[in-house]
């Protein structure tokens, strides 16, 4: 009997343990709790939490991009008139001068014996003209008293002829002289001249920008001394294509952005539209003029300007913020939220400021961009979205 229990034990064993087995299986299958479902996407469970914006449109003005470099309303070569050897230099580059101070002394001692000799010259002619002048007069009396003579037979007419040419001569005399004396006048006003040209001045308010000569040197007439530039006002100067030839006129407003002061913006009005053509470029001259009382822009700066020309078109605009640079392809991207996910687009990006974006392509009004965790962000990546400056607030997605 005891054998035959021992032996049904063990084939209960071998039966229990198979489908003990088996159970394990079928609980597996039926869906048990050792296995989870994936989580849906966009539930947070893998997704990247980010902030968003809606692309916004408006009307914004038509306008013409082209570059500029800043250029002196009046610029000067001042030239020595006459010759002498420099004597002083009164300014050096970057000094403000005002219309008529000194910019450089030339020696003006051989110009001022020139003047004394012309001051002598003009005082003898004058001197010569008294005396003619006073030889006239006795002639004229002479020859008046005689006239009465030779009537009355008293004086013979061979006598009275001789006084009167000599009062004719006289005459001549007196005329001669004269043109002595305006000769010699003419030469003091040439000596003076001399004179002034010795000292050789600013020709009118600016900044000193060259200086070429230095106190020793021998100058003649027409050699440079310096430069003088009036940078106030100062005058942007571009290169517009042949295209825009019909849309620029006097009076449109330019916005300029100067690089090398820190994008600092400058704002004028059209002052002069060229007439003419470039036959090389195909492009023409405008002018805009601003007024630079600090002298903070200087000529040859170079900018970047943008001229309104009257109408205006729709403009998409994003934050910046929603933008992100790709150096390697030297392009703009943004992400677009759709349905949880976000998908790459790439942007023409025509204008900025400190805080919006201007698309031109790439990008529709109402969509909806990404405006944080771009780093971490790529075509087809599960999304959360949350209100800016609000997690866990839902954003409208499209």
């Amino acid at each position: 009997m005891t054998d035959i229990l021992g032996t049904l034990r063990s084939s209960l064993s071998a039966v229990a343990i198979p489908l003990c087995v088996f159970a394990a299986l079928a609980s597996a299958c039926g869906g048990g709790p050792a296995v989870q479902a994936p989580a849906s996407a966009g539930s947070g469970t893998n997704s990247i939490a980010i902030t968003t914006a809606v692309a916004a449109a408006r009307e914004v003005p038509l306008v013409v991009d082209v570059p500029g470099s800043f250029v002196p309303d009046e610029s000067s070569d001042v030239a020595a008139e006459g010759s002498g050897r420099v004597a002083a230099t009164l300014v050096d580059i970057g000094d403000r001068v005002a219309r008529g101070a000194v910019l450089v002394q030339l020696d003006s001692r051989d110009a001022r014996l020139r003047l004394d000799q012309s001051n002598a010259a003009h005082q003898q002619a004058q001197a010569a003209l008294n005396q003619a002048r006073e030889r006239h007069r006795l002639a004229q009396t002479t020859a008046a008293r005689y006239d009465g003579l030779v009537k009355s037979g008293d004086v013979s007419r061979a006598v009275y002829d001789q006084l009167v040419s000599e009062r004719d001569t006289s005459a001549q005399a007196v005329m001669t002289a004269e043109a002595v004396v305006l000769d010699a006048k003419s030469r003091i006003a040439l000596a003076e001249k001399a004179l002034a040209d010795t000292t050789i001045h600013a020709p009118f308010d600016g900044h000193v920008t060259d200086r070429a000569v230095a106190v020793g040197e021998f100058v003649g007439p027409g050699t440079r001394i310096s430069t003088v530039m009036r940078l106030d006002p100062i005058k942007l100067r571009m290169q517009v294509p042949e295209v825009a030839a019909a849309k620029i006129r006097r009076g449109q407003t330019v916005f300029a952005n100067v690089e090398a002061l820190g994008n600092a913006s400058v704002t004028a009005p059209v002052t002069a539209v060229s007439a003419a053509l470039d036959p090389a470029t195909r492009a023409f001259i405008v002018e805009a003029t601003a007024p630079n009382r600090d002298a903070r822009l200087r000529a040859q700066m170079f900018a970047t300007a943008r001229i309104e020309i009257g109408a205006s078109e729709a403009g998409v605009f994003i934050p910046r913020a929603a933008v992100l640079s790709d150096p390697n392809t030297n392009s703009f991207q943004a992400f677009v939220v759709e349905q949880g996910v976000v998908r790459l687009r790439v942007l023409q990006v025509v204008g900025e400021d400190q805080q919006q974006v201007r698309v031109r392509s790439g990008l529709e009004a109402g969509a909806v961009v990404a405006t944080s965790a771009l780093d971490q962000l790529f075509d087809g990546a599960v999304v959360s979205v949350t209100a800016a400056g609000r997690p866990g607030a839902p954003s409208a997605s499209r």
